[in-house]
């Protein structure tokens, strides 16, 4: 057995999938952050602007660190719930991921990330008022055909992985959003 088929049974055993599932979240959402930081440098022309900000990594980490148990869970429970892979189950998984999990998601990355970075519950919810509707509208376009190639043809136990190498690039996007005043105090 190769040394990259005795990693993944060690990793998506049912005994450690948890542990994989919640890390490889929180890796993921981490270098999701430091991409949108190189992206943002290259694009203010402000190359030389000082290195990554390891803290706003930190603070990612830690939001898909806590993510990565919420969504093993919330999978496990749409598999008992309407076991299967057929045309209408996946289609009612999808529908109960967007209009579910994907508002819970929303709202726990900007009340968490405004709590890691010691701001206010009002600063919170109005940072949360202010870009839900287009997070939320960039969900409803991403996550529907995503979530169907994930409940119609994965193994359950590639579910959370699967999400969040999408997410990869999504979270670059939800980064973005986040430290949208940021970086335009930085330019401008």
């Amino acid at each position: 057995m190769s040394y990259f088929k005795k990693a993944a049974s060690l990793l998506f055993n049912k005994r450690h999938l948890f542990v994989t599932n919640t890390f490889s979240n929180g890796v993921l959402m981490g270098f999701g952050d430091v991409s949108i930081q190189l992206i943002e440098r290259r694009s203010s022309g402000n190359s030389d602007k000082d290195g990554i900000d390891w803290y706003r990594t930190g603070r990612l980490f830690l939001i898909g660190l806590g993510l990565g148990p919420a969504l093993h869970f919330w999978y496990k429970f749409l598999d008992k719930r309407l076991p299967g892979a057929n045309a209408l189950s996946v289609a009612k998984k999808v529908l109960l991921d967007i209009s579910i999990a994907s508002p819970i998601c929303i709202a726990y990355f900007f009340i968490g990330t405004n709590i890691l970075e010691r701001r206010t519950w009002n600063d919170a919810i109005q940072e949360l008022k202010q870009k839900f509707l287009a997070i939320f509208l960039v969900d409803i376009a991403v996550w529907p055909a995503a979530q169907t190639f994930n409940f119609y043809l994965l193994p359950p136990k590639y579910r959370v992985l699967y999400v969040a190498v999408l997410t990869y690039v999504y979270n670059m996007f939800l980064s973005g959003m986040k430290h949208m005043e940021d970086t335009a105090d930085e330019t401008g």
